[in-house]
């Protein structure tokens, strides 16, 4: 909740500069990328459950005290480690949803999981920006508060089964630790990059956005909380339809949708005013984010083993730091030149993205023969 707000309140409470606002808010990008990988190669060493519990703590603290300061070098230092924190439950969390349920099922449980994130999504920001009217600073509170009750709810209700073994072709050829591993993944790796651009893209959803809306649209903070409602409204009622027809074979494909939807709805933000424009560019890039995330999670689960997917899982939620850090510094810098260019070249961004996808695909489908025919050959030996 504090963080679909956090441009709007260091620009508008705390009186800073756009420009600045991305700087700062790029400190919280630099300790997600730290903590997301960091605590996926935890996951390797200790329970994925205990890593989740230590992160929501922690991040709870961090927030209240965020809640009291002004200073931005300050501000800056708890950014970096809401950043650690935050995401570094990520990672964890993935790690257990994967290692609960067959991987046949695994679509579906991360469409679950993402389900869940945007019930909470559609309640937050409304919330959000009706407490915004009052006091940014409530929200700190809440979102601590909120911690607090997820770590007491999963340490009481959540019990680590026993893992379940992989039998994917890309699976089993898989050997040695996890951090090794990965990054000889050649086709994941390529993966991994391209997500980061398109992360980046889709952050400008809750950083440039808010601020083009008010300043353009005239939005006030409960008009902007809607928007995210309708977002995450779409999400709770589509996520499990659309993840019942992707297929474990068509994955880059489905980032291909994804990337292509995404960038056409940021396209067509400059070309109305009103809130109908808003309306439909927002609905459009939902449906590509709709298609997209619970892709990526399941390609990623598809490639490890149990293993190695703490590396993994923590090399995914990587693609959430960069952007973190980077998507400020960029959104923000191309806003301030001229905010018209945030949305154009978004969508010529995931017009590209798409097309790469794509060829990428075709690229992939020979390999996957080919080691679907050497495991058949094994099997028959």
């Amino acid at each position: 909740m504090v963080m679909s707000f956090f441009t709007l309140y260091l620009t508008q409470e705390l009186g800073l500069s756009v420009s600045t606002a991305g700087i700062l808010l790029a400190f919280f990008g630099g300790g997600a990328l730290f903590g997301s990988y960091g605590c996926g190669i935890l996951c390797q060493h200790f329970r994925a459950k205990e890593i989740q519990l230590l992160t929501l703590v922690l991040s709870a603290f961090c927030f209240l005290i965020l809640l009291y300061q002004t200073n931005l070098a300050i501000i800056g230092m708890l950014l970096f480690f809401c950043g650690l924190f935050i995401e570094g439950f990520r990672p964890a969390n993935a790690v257990s949803v994967a290692n609960t349920c067959h991987p046949d099922l695994h679509p579906k449980a991360f469409s679950l999981i993402y389900l869940a994130i945007n019930i909470g999504m559609a309640i937050g920001p409304v919330l959000g920006g009706i407490l915004a009217l009052y006091s940014y600073r409530l929200l700190f509170f809440i979102d601590a508060i909120t911690c607090i009750l997820a770590a007491i709810f999963l340490y009481l209700m959540f019990r680590e089964p026993e893992l379940h073994r992989q039998n994917d072709v890309e699976a089993t050829e898989k050997k040695g630790s996890g951090f090794t591993t990965v990054w000889k993944d050649g086709l994941f790796i390529t993966v991994i990059l391209l997500m980061c651009l398109t992360e980046i893209v889709f952050r400008q959803f809750s950083i440039t956005l808010p601020l083009y809306l008010k300043s353009f649209h005239g939005f006030m903070e409960s008009d902007i909380g809607f928007i995210y409602f309708l977002n995450t409204t779409l999400i709770i009622l589509f996520q499990m339809v659309i993840s019942s027809k992707i297929r474990t074979q068509s994955l880059i494909p489905a980032l291909a949708l994804g990337c292509l939807l995404l960038g056409l709805g940021f396209g067509i933000i400059p070309l109305g005013h009103g809130f109908v424009i808003v309306v439909l560019a927002v609905t459009i890039l939902t449906f590509g984010e709709i298609t997209y995330v619970p892709a990526l999670s399941t390609f990623t689960a598809k490639r490890s083993s149990v293993e190695t997917r703490g590396a993994y899982m923590g090399l995914q939620s990587m693609t959430y730091g960069v952007s973190f850090m980077l998507a400020p510094l960029i959104g923000t810098w191309v806003y301030a030149l001229n905010p018209y260019w945030c949305w154009y070249g978004a969508g010529l961004i995931g017009f590209g993205l798409s097309m790469t996808f794509l060829v990428l695909a075709a690229k992939a489908q020979p390999e996957n023969k080919k080691k679907v025919l050497e495991t058949a050959y094994i099997i028959n030996e």
